[in-house]
This record gives C-alpha cells, structure tokens and sequence, in this order.
C-alpha cells in the first residue's frame, strides 16, 4: 500500500567525508520534511520506470522496512538521482538493522507485544485482587464495629 507524501524538492546531503549520507524532500511552498531517510550499503535502489525510483529504508526506531517510490520530472533527473545515490551507498557504512529480515523483526515484535499483553494482564489481575482484599478488610471492619456497637 502506498501512502502520498506530496510534491516536492529531493536532495542528498552527505556528510563532508562522505561516510553517511540522507535523501530528503521537502514539501513545495511550506518546506514541511516529507522524507528523510538514511543510505546505508544493503539499501535497495532501483528504477523502476523511465521516471519512478523505487527504495527501501529502515526507520530509526522501528524494525520494519518501509519501501518508497520517487516520481521525477523527467527519465534523465530518474537516472541521475540514482546514479548518485549508488554512488552515495558504496560510500555509505553498513546499516545497524538487517533491513531483509524484516519478516523476522515482524515476528519478534508480535512476540514482544504478546509478552507485554500477558504482562498486562497479569498486573490488571494483581490489582483486581488487591482491591478485592481492601473491600474484604472494608466489610471485615465494618463487621466488627456493628458486632461491638461502636
């Protein structure tokens, strides 16, 4: 499934000694970031379509790849932006994420989530039972002051 980002201005920018480098892109007219995304050596690149460049990118703080296609103005701008971004990888360091295990990040994930779900619901019922004890110790009292008329 594909998600619109807009219309905007692509750019590289590459650190002075070349050994990381960003695709951005701004929104047109406001200059909202669209996209920003990290080039790494195992990073997919591929055109797709004289225009259409499609790549894959590993979020920051997630597992999952995401996979996004830029649409240029022209079949030359197409192979020029991936010329550059080829040659922006074989500079680049390796990623810290395994981006084709992805299935596997899912899975663990769903794991993960199961776990915390259990872990919830074992402290939901923790404290089904303390207040359990507290309204026992409520009616054990009020027992006891009807019991000796207090």
């Amino acid at each position: 499934m594909w998600k619109e980002r807009g219309t905007g201005q692509v750019r590289l920018n590459a650190a002075e000694d070349g050994s990381s480098a960003r695709i951005l892109m701004r929104a047109d007219q406001v200059l909202t970031l669209k996209l920003n995304s990290r080039i790494y050596k195992e990073m997919m690149v591929e055109m797709i379509s004289d225009k259409q460049i499609r790549f894959q990118s590993v979020p920051e703080k997630a597992g999952e790849v995401n996979l996004y296609l830029l649409r240029l103005a022209s079949g030359r701008e197409a192979e020029e932006l991936l010329k550059l971004i080829q040659e922006r990888k074989e500079e680049a360091r390796p990623s810290q994420k395994n981006p084709t295990s992805s299935t596997e990040g899912k899975e663990e994930k769903k794991e993960e989530q199961k776990e915390e779900k259990k872990e919830e619901k074992k402290q939901e019922k923790e404290e089904e039972q303390k207040e359990e004890k507290k309204e026992e110790k409520k009616e054990e009292k009020k027992q006891e002051t009807e019991d000796t008329g207090v």
